[in-house]
Protein backbone atom coordinates (compact mmCIF):
# COMPACT_ATOMS: atom_id res chain seq x y z
CA UNK A 1 0.00 0.00 0.00
CA UNK A 2 2.71 2.49 1.00
CA UNK A 3 4.79 1.72 -2.08
CA UNK A 4 1.83 2.32 -4.37
CA UNK A 5 1.11 5.60 -2.58
CA UNK A 6 4.54 6.93 -3.61
CA UNK A 7 4.09 5.78 -7.20
CA UNK A 8 5.94 2.46 -7.25
CA UNK A 9 4.52 0.10 -9.86
CA UNK A 10 3.87 -3.36 -8.44
CA UNK A 11 2.95 -6.42 -10.43
CA UNK A 12 0.81 -8.78 -8.39
CA UNK A 13 -1.00 -12.04 -8.70
CA UNK A 14 -2.29 -14.55 -6.18
CA UNK A 15 1.23 -15.89 -5.50
CA UNK A 16 3.58 -12.93 -5.56
CA UNK A 17 4.23 -9.23 -5.46
CA UNK A 18 6.89 -8.04 -7.88
CA UNK A 19 8.56 -4.66 -8.36
CA UNK A 20 8.86 -3.29 -11.85
CA UNK A 21 12.52 -3.33 -12.99
CA UNK A 22 12.34 0.44 -13.54
CA UNK A 23 11.80 0.88 -9.78
CA UNK A 24 14.82 -1.16 -8.73
CA UNK A 25 18.17 0.44 -7.89
CA UNK A 26 21.14 -1.85 -7.32
CA UNK A 27 23.94 -0.06 -5.50
CA UNK A 28 26.65 -2.50 -6.61
CA UNK A 29 25.98 -1.66 -10.28
CA UNK A 30 26.69 2.00 -9.53
CA UNK A 31 29.90 1.03 -7.73
CA UNK A 32 31.08 -1.15 -10.59
CA UNK A 33 30.37 1.56 -13.17
CA UNK A 34 33.25 3.61 -11.73
CA UNK A 35 36.48 3.31 -13.70
CA UNK A 36 38.84 3.22 -11.97
CA UNK A 37 37.18 2.29 -8.72
CA UNK A 38 37.72 4.65 -5.83
CA UNK A 39 39.57 3.54 -2.71
CA UNK A 40 36.26 3.87 -0.85
CA UNK A 41 34.57 1.46 -3.28
CA UNK A 42 37.36 -1.09 -2.86
CA UNK A 43 36.97 -0.71 0.91
CA UNK A 44 33.20 -1.33 0.60
CA UNK A 45 33.76 -4.43 -1.54
CA UNK A 46 36.23 -5.71 1.04
CA UNK A 47 33.28 -5.84 3.45
CA UNK A 48 31.71 -8.57 1.33
CA UNK A 49 28.37 -8.85 -0.42
CA UNK A 50 25.41 -9.18 1.93
CA UNK A 51 27.60 -10.59 4.72
CA UNK A 52 25.59 -12.48 7.29
CA UNK A 53 22.40 -12.25 5.23
CA UNK A 54 20.95 -15.73 5.08
CA UNK A 55 17.18 -15.52 5.55
CA UNK A 56 15.05 -18.61 5.95
CA UNK A 57 12.19 -17.41 3.76
CA UNK A 58 11.63 -20.29 1.36
CA UNK A 59 13.56 -22.80 -0.69
CA UNK A 60 12.78 -20.85 -3.86
CA UNK A 61 14.04 -17.60 -2.35
CA UNK A 62 17.22 -19.26 -1.11
CA UNK A 63 17.88 -20.69 -4.58
CA UNK A 64 17.23 -17.29 -6.18
CA UNK A 65 19.46 -15.49 -3.66
CA UNK A 66 22.25 -18.00 -4.17
CA UNK A 67 22.17 -17.42 -7.93
CA UNK A 68 22.09 -13.63 -7.59
CA UNK A 69 24.85 -13.70 -4.98
CA UNK A 70 27.01 -15.87 -7.26
CA UNK A 71 26.63 -13.50 -10.22
CA UNK A 72 27.31 -10.40 -8.17
CA UNK A 73 30.29 -11.91 -6.37
CA UNK A 74 31.72 -12.85 -9.76
CA UNK A 75 31.22 -9.28 -11.02
CA UNK A 76 32.83 -7.84 -7.87
CA UNK A 77 35.77 -10.25 -8.05
CA UNK A 78 36.34 -9.43 -11.73
CA UNK A 79 36.24 -5.71 -10.94
CA UNK A 80 38.87 -6.26 -8.24
CA UNK A 81 41.07 -8.25 -10.64
CA UNK A 82 40.88 -5.34 -13.11
CA UNK A 83 41.90 -2.98 -10.30
CA UNK A 84 44.84 -5.22 -9.42
CA UNK A 85 46.01 -5.09 -13.05
CA UNK A 86 45.49 -1.31 -13.17
CA UNK A 87 47.46 -0.83 -9.93
CA UNK A 88 50.29 -3.06 -11.16
CA UNK A 89 50.52 -1.00 -14.34
CA UNK A 90 51.13 2.13 -12.28
CA UNK A 91 53.33 0.31 -9.71
CA UNK A 92 50.83 1.15 -6.96
CA UNK A 93 51.58 -1.93 -4.86
CA UNK A 94 49.55 -0.80 -1.85
CA UNK A 95 46.44 -0.41 -4.01
CA UNK A 96 47.07 -3.76 -5.72
CA UNK A 97 47.30 -5.41 -2.30
CA UNK A 98 44.11 -3.69 -1.14
CA UNK A 99 42.25 -4.80 -4.29
CA UNK A 100 43.55 -8.38 -3.88
CA UNK A 101 42.31 -8.44 -0.27
CA UNK A 102 38.92 -7.09 -1.39
CA UNK A 103 38.69 -9.76 -4.09
CA UNK A 104 39.49 -12.48 -1.56
CA UNK A 105 36.84 -11.06 0.80
CA UNK A 106 34.13 -11.81 -1.77
CA UNK A 107 35.81 -14.80 -3.46
CA UNK A 108 38.13 -16.46 -0.91
CA UNK A 109 39.45 -19.11 -3.29
CA UNK A 110 40.29 -16.80 -6.20
CA UNK A 111 43.67 -17.99 -7.42
CA UNK A 112 44.56 -14.77 -9.25
CA UNK A 113 43.86 -12.63 -6.20
CA UNK A 114 45.79 -15.06 -4.00
CA UNK A 115 48.75 -14.90 -6.37
CA UNK A 116 48.56 -11.10 -6.51
CA UNK A 117 48.37 -10.76 -2.73
CA UNK A 118 51.33 -13.09 -2.29
CA UNK A 119 53.32 -11.09 -4.80
CA UNK A 120 52.44 -7.78 -3.11
CA UNK A 121 53.38 -9.19 0.30
CA UNK A 122 56.74 -10.29 -1.08
CA UNK A 123 57.35 -6.91 -2.71
CA UNK A 124 56.53 -5.29 0.62
CA UNK A 125 59.21 -7.35 2.36
CA UNK A 126 57.01 -10.12 3.74
CA UNK A 127 58.27 -13.02 1.63
CA UNK A 128 57.62 -15.47 4.45
CA UNK A 129 53.98 -14.38 4.72
CA UNK A 130 53.69 -14.62 0.94
CA UNK A 131 55.04 -18.17 0.92
CA UNK A 132 52.70 -19.11 3.80
CA UNK A 133 49.73 -17.68 1.90
CA UNK A 134 50.55 -19.80 -1.17
CA UNK A 135 51.08 -22.92 0.99
CA UNK A 136 47.77 -22.36 2.80
CA UNK A 137 45.97 -21.82 -0.48
CA UNK A 138 47.40 -25.02 -1.95
CA UNK A 139 46.40 -26.96 1.17
CA UNK A 140 42.83 -25.60 1.00
CA UNK A 141 42.47 -26.31 -2.71
CA UNK A 142 43.81 -29.82 -2.22
CA UNK A 143 44.22 -32.09 -5.25
CA UNK A 144 43.02 -29.30 -7.56
CA UNK A 145 46.16 -27.33 -6.63
CA UNK A 146 48.04 -29.33 -9.26
CA UNK A 147 45.96 -27.67 -11.99
CA UNK A 148 46.74 -24.26 -10.52
CA UNK A 149 50.37 -25.00 -9.81
CA UNK A 150 51.64 -23.48 -13.07
CA UNK A 151 50.38 -19.97 -12.21
CA UNK A 152 51.32 -20.35 -8.56
CA UNK A 153 54.80 -21.59 -9.50
CA UNK A 154 55.39 -18.28 -11.27
CA UNK A 155 54.43 -16.38 -8.15
CA UNK A 156 56.53 -18.64 -5.96
CA UNK A 157 59.49 -18.04 -8.29
CA UNK A 158 58.97 -14.26 -8.07
CA UNK A 159 58.70 -14.51 -4.27
CA UNK A 160 62.02 -16.37 -4.16
CA UNK A 161 63.57 -13.68 -6.36
CA UNK A 162 62.27 -10.91 -4.12
CA UNK A 163 63.53 -12.77 -1.06
CA UNK A 164 67.00 -12.99 -2.55
CA UNK A 165 66.98 -9.27 -3.34
CA UNK A 166 65.91 -8.43 0.23
CA UNK A 167 68.66 -10.59 1.72
CA UNK A 168 71.35 -8.83 -0.37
Amino acid sequence: YQLRQVGVVLETDSHRIQLSPTNVWRDWEVLLAETPLTDETIFLIEGGFLPGYDPDVSEEYSAWLSGVRGRIVSDLANAMLREIDRARTTANWRRAEHAARACLAVDPMNSKATSALAEMLALGGSATKAAELIATYKAEVGPDAQALSVSLKGVEHRIEGVSRQIIR
